[in-house]
């Protein structure tokens, strides 16, 4: 039985599962494995060899090795405690919140408290797109406390009063409120800042399983599995 390695980020992991259940059910003798981390790991296991395509959620540089296709955008969301009265972030206050130069939510307009800012790991696609949109390229704060998953992320934000976060928008849900960004909400349209790609990643050189499952994720059937990802 031949053997093909996706490497996901922890936002596609549930897209990667879809598109290998969809090639197995056509393909004769393949099994898919996927090799979970985060959108810097996966496409350093693609480069390396060790995985045969990866599904990414952030841009990739140019490459002469590597081919990106592009399968959906979906917005980055700026999560709070429901309790936290903050009803706009803008980019300024982004900017000074994951920079470090904000501590506490009395320092604009809020009650007092602490503030706990929340943070993916370096390598993490949506981390990625709030260091370019919000901070110029900057890095976050080493003060920010990480978060290993969007699902942590969630948790914590909806059991903290105090905490702000971010996630893509497909993994909100009602524990949590989402802050509009600059008066707008995410969305892939709209002047929205905070909008990461979903990528499928292969090398040239890539084997035939990996080019077939990039066919596949782009034909009709494989767009209707990732249709609800862009917003």
């Amino acid at each position: 039985m031949r053997r093909v390695v996706i490497a996901t980020s922890d936002s596609t992991r549930a897209l990667a599962e879809r598109l290998g259940a969809l090639y197995t059910d056509r393909a004769v003798g393949v099994r898919v494995q996927l090799r979970p981390g985060n959108a810097e790991s996966a496409l350093a296991a693609l480069q390396r060899g060790d995985a045969d395509l990866a599904i990414v959620d952030r841009q990739i540089p140019e490459s002469a090795r590597l081919r990106s296709i592009e399968l959906a955008r979906e917005p980055v969301a700026i999560i709070a405690n429901p309790a936290n009265p903050i009803a706009n972030a803008s980019t300024e206050l982004l900017s000074q919140l994951y920079s470090g130069r904000l501590r506490d939510w009395s320092e604009v307009g809020g009650p007092p408290g602490a503030i706990l800012l929340l943070t993916r790991e370096e390598g993490d696609g949506s981390r990625a797109t709030l260091e370019r949109a919000v901070l110029g390229g900057r890095a976050v704060t080493a003060t920010a406390l990480l978060a290993p998953s969007e699902a942590v992320m969630i948790d914590r934000v909806a059991t903290h009063p105090t905490a702000i976060g971010y996630v893509g928008l497909g993994a909100v849900t009602g524990a949590v409120k989402v802050v509009p960004v600059n008066n707008v909400p995410p969305s892939i349209q709209g002047g929205y800042t905070l909008v990461r790609p979903i990528l499928l990643v292969t090398r040239f050189d890539g084997g035939s399983d990996a080019t077939a499952i990039a066919d596949l994720a782009t034909s009709a059937e494989g767009r209707a599995a990732v249709a609800g990802l862009g917003r």
